[in-house]
C-alpha cells in the first residue's frame, strides 16, 4: 500500500495541472480510500483538490470505500464499503453519490442491486463484461434487477475498455458497439487507467473532435449528469435479472487462499465484536468502540480492493495483506475478549456457551472448555476429544450466552465409528481402500447419496491458463484425469457416542493432506477438515463429489440470498459457466429431497452432469487450492485448512443454518451471570447484524433478511427494553414504511418479501404501545 499512497498524490498533482490547461475537462475519482490516504499524506494537494470538486472540474464517483471484488466478500461487507464511502464524501465534500462505479470487478452478484438500494444508490457502471470469452451481452443501458425485484440503472461501456483514447478508431468503435440502438446511443468511455488519468494528448484529440463533423456530440460529462440524462429519458429500459456473469477470471475464486481464509475470518470477528460490544453495552453500559471498529472495518474493506482479496497482486502486495488481516484479527480477539469480561461480571466461575450467530444451535457441539482456565470440568454429558475439545449435546437459541448446565440438551442414538465406517442410525458412512468416502446412505430415505462406485476424492489437475495466470483458470483444465491421492495412513481417531472420527493421510504429487471424517450422534451431515501440505506449482487441487440426483440446475448461496444456475451445457453461455462462486453453501435437489454441501472457506465450485451405468448424475467439484506463478511465484506454498460438510436430505434453511452455524461456532468462557438474549427472529429469517447506531446515540440497530426466496411474515424478538423503533436504510437514516408493527413486549412484525434486506433501528426506553413515529 505504501507505493499507492505516493502515487495518489503523483495522480492528483496531474490531474490539477492538466485542469489548469484544460477547464471544460470534468475528472471522475473514485475510492473515498484514496482520497483519505491525499488527506494525510499531502494536505496542501488535498486542499486544492477540494476547490476542483467545489468548482465541478474534480467529480467523486462511486459509492464504494475502495473499488472492491463483489464475489468474496459478505454481504455485510459490501454494505459497509457503501455506508463508509458515502459517509466520507458528505462529511468531507458536502456531496450525495448516487452511483457505484466498478470498471474492472470480476462478476456481479444477483444480490447486488438489492444491496446498493439498502444503501439509498440508483446507479451501476461497468464495462468489465466486455471481456467475456464466449458471450456478448445485449445491453449497454439496462435495468438490472436483483433476486429481490430491486432495480438499478446499468450502463455497461461500449467502449469495451477502462483506459479511452479517444482516438477516431476507438470513436466509431464505440457507436457501433452500443447495444442500445433503439434507445437514445448516449455512452460513456471512461479516460485513463491505473493512475494515468487523461492525458493531454486525449484533451487535444478532444477539441479536434469537438469540430469535426459526425463526431460534434462527444461531450466532457461526469457520471451523475450522465446517469441523470439516461434517467430521464421516457422510453423503456430493457431488463437483465440475476447475477452479470464475467466469462473470464474464474480462478480469482480460489487464488491465494490464505487472504481469502484471512478475509472471512475478519468478517466473521467483526461481526462477532459488534455483537459483544452491544451486549455489553446494552447489560453493563459499557462504552461501545464505534472509532476502533470503524477504524478495523476500514482496513478489512481496503483488502477486499479487486485485484487483493481475489488473488491477483505481486507478493508483497499478499504478504502486506496476510500481515494485516492477523494484526485485525488479534485486535478483534482482543476486543471480543474485553466485552466478554465486561458481560460475565466480578467472581465469573460458572461456564457459560455463547452463541454469537443468527440460527439456533441444537446437536452435538464442539467447545474449548480449555479456554475456562480452570473455572469448570468438562460436563458428565460431553465427550472429550483427543485434541482436549469437549463434544456435547447442547441447544442455544440465536444471539444467547447462557450457562452452560442449562444448554446441556439430551442425547440421541449414539454414533460408532470403525476403521472405514461411521453410523448414527441416520447416515452410514463407508471409506474404501484409499481412505476415500464411497458411500453415503440415508437410512430415512432409504437411498445411496454416491453414484455406483462413485466416491469423494481429492484430485490434483495441471493448471495452465492461456493468459493472466493468477486470474484465469480454462475450460481444459479437467479434460485430463486428475492425479488422485495415495493412502498413507488411515485410523479411527474418535469412537463416540457422541463424535465418531476417522484420520486419513494421503500423498498427492508433493503435497500431503490430513482428512478428519466426522460423524456426530443425531448428525445429518458428515464433516471433513482438511489440512494440506502444498508444496505445487502450475496446479489445481479440487474436491470431486458425485451425487446420485437427477437435476439440471443446482443453487448456490450469495449474499443475502441464493441463486440458481443451471448445470447442463446446451449453450455456449452455459458451457462458458463452467466455474462459479459460492458465499457458503451449494445445494441439488431431485422432487423434493436435496442434498447441500456447506463451506465455509471456499467459493469457486462447478456441477457437471455425468453419465453413470443407470442414468445421469451431477458431479459436485469444489476448487481448494491453486499454486498459479504469475504474479506470485510462490502463491500458496504451505499449509492451508479447510472444511466442507455433505448434508443429505438438507432443505434450503438447513443449509442456511448449517453455513451460519459453522461460521459463528459456540465460544465457552466462565460468567458470573444467568442468561442474557438480544435478538432473534422466527423462521426463515435471518438476524445479519446487531451493533450500536453509527451516530452514537444508544440505539440499536438490527439488520435482517429473508433467506429462502418466499414471502415471510417475521416476529423479531428483542430481549431489551425498546421505547419505539423504525425501519432505516443501510445508513441508519429512516425511510417511509408503514410495515413495522408492535406485537407485544419486544415483539416486533413485519412481512418480507423474497431475499428482502431490511434495518431496523430500536430505540432503548420504556415500552410503549405503537411503534414511534419515525418509521
Amino acid at each position: 500500500m505504501t507505493e499507492t499512497r505516493r502515487k495518489a498524490v503523483r495522480i492528483f498533482s496531474h490531474l490539477l495541472s492538466i485542469i489548469e490547461d484544460y477547464p471544460e475537462l470534468v475528472v471522475a475519482c473514485s475510492q473515498p480510500q484514496v482520497f483519505s490516504w491525499l488527506q494525510a499524506d499531502a494536505p496542501e494537494v488535498f486542499e486544492a483538490v477540494r476547490r476542483k470538486i467545489e468548482l465541478g472540474a474534480i467529480v467523486p464517483t462511486g459509492a464504494m470505500w475502495v473499488e472492491a471484488d463483489l464475489n468474496l466478500p459478505s454481504g455485510e461487507s459490501l454494505l459497509r464499503q457503501m455506508v463508509y464511502g458515502l459517509r466520507y464524501f458528505e462529511e468531507e465534500f458536502d456531496l450525495t453519490v448516487r452511483d457505484v462505479w466498478l470498471p474492472d470487478s470480476f462478476g456481479f452478484p444477483g444480490s447486488f442491486p438489492q444491496i446498493a438500494k439498502a444503501a439509498g444508490l440508483r446507479f451501476f457502471f461497468s464495462q468489465k463484461l466486455s471481456w467475456n470469452e464466449v458471450s456478448t451481452h445485449p445491453y449497454s443501458t439496462f435495468d438490472w434487477e436483483g433476486i429481490d425485484g430491486s432495480r438499478l440503472l446499468t450502463h455497461l461501456s461500449p467502449a469495451d475498455t477502462y483506459s479511452g483514447d479517444l482516438s477516431p478508431h476507438q470513436v466509431l468503435h464505440t457507436s457501433r458497439r452500443h447495444h442500445s440502438s433503439s434507445r437514445s446511443a448516449r455512452s460513456l468511455t471512461p479516460i485513463g487507467w491505473a493512475g494515468t488519468g487523461p492525458t493531454r494528448e486525449v484533451m487535444e484529440r478532444y477539441r479536434r473532435l469537438r469540430g469535426s463533423p459526425g463526431t460534434d456530440l462527444i461531450e466532457v460529462q461526469g457520471p451523475n449528469a450522465f446517469f441523470s440524462a439516461l434517467d430521464d429519458d421516457p422510453a423503456p429500459r430493457p431488463i437483465w435479472r440475476g447475477e452479470l456473469y464475467l466469462e473470464t477470471h474464474r480462478g480469482t475464486y480460489t487464488s491465494q487462499h490464505v487472504v481469502k481464509t484471512g478475509n472471512r475470518a475478519c468478517e466473521r470477528l467483526l461481526h462477532d465484536a459488534e455483537y459483544w460490544c452491544t451486549l455489553a453495552a446494552l447489560a453493563t453500559d459499557r462504552a461501545y468502540p464505534h472509532q476502533r471498529l470503524e477504524k478495523l472495518w476500514k482496513l478489512v474493506l481496503l483488502h477486499q480492493a479487486h485485484d487483493i482479496v481475489t488473488g491477483t497482486a505481486i507478493a508483497w502486495v499478499h504478504r502486506d495483506a496476510a500481515a494485516a488481516h492477523q494484526e485485525i484479527i488479534a485486535e478483534l480477539t482482543e476486543i471480543v475478549e474485553q466485552a466478554q469480561q465486561s458481560v460475565s461480571g466480578p467472581g465469573a466461575t460458572t461456564p457459560h456457551l455463547a452463541n454469537s450467530g443468527p440460527r439456533s444451535t441444537h446437536g452435538v457441539v464442539l467447545v474449548d472448555g480449555r479456554s475456562l482456565s480452570g473455572h469448570g470440568r468438562a460436563p458428565r454429558a460431553a465427550q472429550v476429544l483427543r485434541d482436549g475439545r469437549w463434544a456435547l449435546p447442547a441447544r442455544v437459541p440465536a444471539y444467547t450466552v447462557t450457562p452452560l448446565t442449562r444448554a446441556v440438551a439430551s442425547a440421541g442414538a449414539p454414533v460408532r465409528g470403525g476403521p472405514r465406517f461411521l453410523d448414527n442410525g441416520l447416515l452410514r458412512i463407508e471409506l474404501n481402500e484409499v481412505g476415500n468416502i464411497c458411500s453415503v446412505y440415508d437410512y430415512t430415505t432409504r437411498r445411496e447419496i454416491l453414484t455406483q462406485n462413485g466416491e469423494i476424492r481429492l484430485l490434483v489437475f495441471p493448471d495452465l491458463p492461456n493468459t493472466h495466470d493468477a486470474w484465469n483458470l480454462d475450460a481444459h483444465y479437467d479434460h485430463l484425469a486428475g492425479t488422485p491421492g495415495r493412502l498413507q495412513s488411515l485410523q479411527l481417531l474418535e469412537p463416540g457416542p457422541l463424535v465418531a472420527a476417522i484420520e486419513v493421510v494421503q500423498t498427492i504429487g508433493s503435497s500431503r493432506v490430513t482428512q478428519t471424517v466426522m460423524l456426530r450422534s443425531a448428525s445429518r451431515s458428515v464433516d471433513v477438515d482438511l489440512v494440506i501440505d502444498w508444496n505445487e506449482y502450475d496446479r489445481i487441487m479440487r474436491l470431486s463429489a458425485p451425487i446420485d440426483l437427477h437435476t439440471a440446475e443446482a443453487t448456490a448461496a450469495t449474499q443475502f440470498g441464493h441463486i440458481t444456475r443451471d448445470t447442463h451445457r446446451n449453450t455456449d453461455r452455459d458451457a462458458a459457466r463452467f466455474e462459479s462462486v459460492t458465499q457458503g453453501w451449494i445445494r441439488l435437489t431431485e422432487a423434493d429431497y436435496g442434498i447441500a454441501l456447506i463451506t465455509p472457506t471456499l467459493y469457486g465450485f462447478n456441477v457437471r452432469r455425468t453419465p453413470y451405468r443407470t442414468g445421469v448424475a451431477n458431479e459436485v467439484g469444489l476448487s481448494l487450492l491453486r499454486s498459479s506463478q504469475v504474479p506470485d511465484p510462490g502463491a500458496e506454498r504451505g499449509r492451508h485448512l479447510h472444511r466442507y460438510s455433505l448434508m443429505p436430505g438438507a432443505t434450503i434453511q438447513d443449509a442456511v443454518t448449517a453455513w451460519y452455524n459453522q461460521a459463528h461456532p459456540l465460544s465457552c468462557f466462565a460468567s458470573a451471570a444467568e442468561e442474557h438474549a438480544l435478538v432473534t427472529a422466527i423462521g426463515p429469517t435471518v438476524v445479519e447484524t446487531i451493533k450500536m447506531a453509527d451516530d452514537a446515540s444508544g440505539d440499536v440497530v438490527v439488520r435482517l433478511y429473508e433467506s429462502t426466496g418466499g414471502r415471510t411474515a417475521t416476529t423479531v424478538a428483542v430481549a431489551f427494553p425498546v421505547g419505539g423503533a423504525c425501519l432505516v436504510n443501510a445508513r441508519e437514516a429512516p425511510v417511509p414504511s408503514g410495515r413495522l408493527a408492535r406485537a407485544g413486549h419486544g415483539l416486533f412484525t413485519i412481512t418480507l418479501r423474497p431475499f428482502e434486506i431490511v434495518t431496523m433501528r430500536l430505540m432503548r426506553g420504556p415500552a410503549t404501545s405503537t411503534v414511534q413515529g419515525r418509521d
